[in-house]
């Protein structure tokens, strides 16, 4: 701390802030002796400036606790985060499913992990072995019984299949298709993120996410010449994510390589 304060005298436009404790009262004998040498140290290169006093105390604590801008409450009395603080909420999902009402709130918003499956590993080994190459990604919604959910095909599985906007051996995938799904990955962020959406055609539940990706194999560069089918991540919630018809349903997956 001596050698810090030093240089950050020595400097210009430069400022230092140490925060001490105002109170001795819960201080140990170890702690009364750091206190008294922190204290004369920043007396001799700084200047103290006190924060609130302790009269202030119970105020900053009422406005903390009791008084919030009125517009940052939805009606069910939840607090809107801004734009950069939902952005660093959403770092840390590696799935994000979010049901909004057609007025635009969120009616549920749910975060969980994802799971490699053993075909999502031999798919991995294929392409980094060059047998394969990667091509078409999708993600899928379902429950696990078809009546509930919230896309009813002729297929056992019902599945809500959103896909990338490419024409590929993706399109006769037995579900409901929406190509809406974006895919992007940058160098240095160690993750694939896929994007997409769908409106609800029929009320129903979310209980098992999927994401499947059509490859080429022997390989191909052209990604809607894809071959083959492979499941390469699921999850399965233990509670389902419920969704009324024409509720919209966002969907993030990020893929993470560490």
């Amino acid at each position: 701390l001596h050698s810090l304060s030093e240089v950050a005298r020595a400097r210009d436009h430069v400022v230092l802030a140490v925060s001490i404790p105002a109170s001795e009262l819960e201080m140990s004998a170890e702690d009364q002796s750091d206190f008294e040498r922190y204290k004369k140290l920043l007396d001799r290169v700084g200047k103290a400036i006190i924060m609130s006093a302790e009269t202030e105390t119970s105020e900053i604590i009422r406005r903390r606790l009791f008084e919030w801008d009125e517009r940052a409450i939805t009606s069910e009395g939840k607090v809107m985060l801004p734009k950069d603080a939902l952005e660093a909420c959403n770092e840390y999902g590696d799935w994000v499913i979010e049901v909004r009402n057609p007025d635009g709130s969120v009616a549920e918003r749910r975060e969980f992990e994802n799971a490699l499956t053993g075909n999502g590993q031999d798919f991995l080994a294929g392409a980094l072995g060059r047998a394969n190459s990667p091509g078409v990604w999708g993600v899928g919604v379902r429950s696990n019984v078809a009546s509930e959910s919230p896309c009813m095909t002729p297929d056992p599985v019902s599945l809500c299949l959103i896909r990338e906007p490419i024409s590929s051996g993706l399109d006769g995938y037995p579900a409901t298709h929406f190509p809406t799904l974006t895919v992007s990955g940058k160098t240095g962020e160690l993750r694939l993120t896929l994007q997409g959406n769908f409106d609800a055609p029929n009320d129903g539940i979310i209980r098992r996410v999927q994401t499947f990706n059509c490859f080429s194999s022997p390989v191909n560069v052209d990604p809607a010449a894809c071959n083959n089918i492979q499941l390469i991540t699921e999850t399965t919630l233990a509670t389902p994510v419920n969704v009324i018809a024409g509720q919209q349903v966002l969907v993030t997956v990020r893929i993470s390589f560490s």
